[in-house]
């Protein structure tokens, strides 16, 4: 933990601190994604470009952290997530 004393105090103690900042470290982890979707590309003019693409997927996440007890009893997370684009696109 660090933090910022006043610099108007010539010997800062512990009341003097102006802010903490805190460092937690979680882990180590294993992510693995996986994702699978399609696109579409459409060619609204010569040089004007639409691409919308779609997907869905899952995450894992592997490991135990003691701060993290929803990962202490199992040895695996899983989340399950989708993905959504649509682009515009001009070609010079």
């Amino acid at each position: 933990m660090t933090g910022l004393y006043d610099p108007r105090v010539e010997e800062p103690t512990r009341d003097d601190m102006l802010y903490k900042k805190r460092f937690e470290y979680f882990g180590p982890f294993t992510w693995i994604e996986q994702y699978i979707g399609m696109g579409l590309k459409v060619n609204l003019s010569e040089s004007i470009i639409l691409r919308q693409k779609a997907g869905v997927g899952i995450d894992v996440l592997l490991g135990s952290d003691r701060k993290l007890p929803q990962t202490v009893l199992k040895k695996a997370e899983y989340e399950f997530g989708l993905l959504f684009s649509i682009d515009i696109a001009y070609r010079f």
